[in-house]
């Protein structure tokens, strides 16, 4: 489960937990990647708004995500338009 933030009590954390329960309940083993909040994997660079860290390379990600058979990120379309905020912003 990758995302910007998790662990908390906004939409975002409440839906992933939501996945992360489900998926558990199916015999997966879930493993949370998020910038901020509380996961298993920290990647501060994906945290929204930004915290200064650079953007995850992607071999942070392949890093975080390792092995997993099912990859599931929460606001994928948020996120992109967040990147091209970042790098609008950088311009």
């Amino acid at each position: 489960m990758v995302s910007f933030r998790l662990g908390g009590f906004d939409g975002v954390s409440v839906e992933a937990a939501k996945w992360a329960w489900a998926l558990e309940q199916l015999g997966y083993d879930v493993r949370t990647v998020a910038g901020t909040g509380i996961a298993d994997v920290m990647l501060p660079g994906l945290a929204w708004p930004s915290v200064g860290a650079p953007a995850p390379t992607v071999e942070d990600v392949t890093s975080a995500v390792g092995d997993a058979s099912v990859v599931v990120v929460e606001n994928v379309l948020e996120c992109i338009e967040l990147v091209w905020l970042q790098l609008a912003w950088r311009s």
